[in-house]
């Protein structure tokens, strides 16, 4: 079901690519399927079109642990 719902996710912000909603969600399916530099990159486009997005926020503070247990 994560292969479908990336998918929806990248029409999502190809049809609508100033809605900060699709992008975090984006990121968040990368992340879910370990795609951590795509789902930073989603995070980052999202934060930039809305500062305040919150499951950015997390996202990117999520993908950053994972990095530390990784080094």
């Amino acid at each position: 079901m994560l292969d479908e719902a990336l998918n929806e996710f990248k029409l999502l912000v190809e049809l609508a690519p100033e809605d900060s909603t699709g992008h975090s969600n984006l990121g968040f399916t990368y992340a879910l399927l370990s795609f951590y530099d795509k789902a930073e990159a989603a995070y980052r486009k999202a934060l930039e079109l809305d500062p305040e997005n919150k499951v950015a926020k997390e996202g990117l503070k999520g993908l950053k642990r994972i990095a530390a247990q990784v080094e």
